[in-house]
């Protein structure tokens, strides 16, 4: 794949979106756009013992405040490309509702604990 942009490590054909299977294929470490702030990230590692190993994440990429930020949004081994488009679609709408999407899922977290805590009590 072709680097565009001003981030050398995003990798991404001019004009076109990631397929089902050009996220199986891709193996290259590097972010991988998708469109609308969507990006899968292969990342390299070492295990313990030496022996080399990838992950592959979704990210979601916004500016709030003049800040860039990133939201991991799952592992492509629990979302599918169809569902990191949607999770990404939400993202996009609480902010422009105003709302820091990294902030809402924090607060969503912390009602549902409640929520567990309260049920448990009862």
């Amino acid at each position: 794949m072709r680097r565009t942009g001003r981030d050398s490590n995003s990798k991404r054909e001019s004009n076109s979106r990631l397929t089902a299977l050009s996220v199986v294929r891709l193996n290259e470490p590097g972010r991988y756009g998708d469109g609308g702030g969507l990006y899968l990230r292969v990342a390299e590692y070492s295990l313990k013992d030496g022996r080399p190993a990838r992950s592959k994440n979704w990210i979601f990429r916004f500016e709030r405040h003049g800040r860039e930020r990133q939201m991991g949004l799952g592992s492509l081994n629990t979302l599918s490309l169809a569902e990191a488009r949607s999770a990404a679609r939400e993202c996009r709408k609480a902010l422009l509702e105003g709302r820091d999407p990294i902030e809402a899922r924090r607060k969503s977290r912390l009602d549902t604990k409640d929520r567990t805590r309260l049920g448990e009590g009862a």
